[in-house]
């Protein structure tokens, strides 16, 4: 990713720099407060800045961590793509920084929310290279709740 991102109108603009700095502040952040991360299974291989289909990851939502952990999946796994992902809007309010970091704030609870997901979600899936990255529980959870409660958001993007 070289310069600012260019981005359809409903994405946040995302600035190179500050996702640099995340990228070299976040490994810093992971040592200094884990003993280790771990992935189950083989690691899966670099995707490339080459690739251009975009990508539609979502993850369980345990902590306010998972940010991190996506900062770190990135880093190591898929190099030069521009990332995006909902944040409650509220949060976003609070950490106006993220936008820059390819955050779009949302009314979790709102048809007006559920709305701006779709819209900001399919601009990004239509965006060569681009990730969305979806906590599809759509809040916090505890890791050992079973069974997992997806939101519907996440099949609806998938599935266009």
């Amino acid at each position: 990713m070289s310069g600012d991102a260019a981005t359809h109108p409903d994405l946040p603009q995302v600035s190179a720099r500050w996702v640099r700095w995340g990228l070299w502040y976040v490994p810093r952040l992971v040592r200094k407060n884990f003993s280790a991360v771990r992935l189950l299974g083989k690691p899966p291989a670099v995707v490339t800045e080459d690739a251009e289909t975009p990508l539609l990851i979502y993850l369980n939502h345990p902590s306010w961590w998972d940010p991190v952990a996506v900062a770190v999946l990135t880093e190591r796994f898929i190099r030069g793509r521009v990332g995006y992902g909902p944040i409650d809007g509220a949060g976003l309010e609070k950490y106006r920084f993220m936008e820059k970091l390819g955050f779009f704030g949302i009314d979790p609870a709102s048809r007006a929310g559920a709305s701006k997901f779709l819209r900001v979600g399919r601009a990004a899936l239509a965006t060569p290279g681009a990730i969305l990255w979806v906590t599809a529980e759509g809040h916090f959870t505890d890791v050992r709740k079973r069974p997992v409660t997806l939101r519907p958001g996440v099949a609806h993007l998938a599935r266009k």
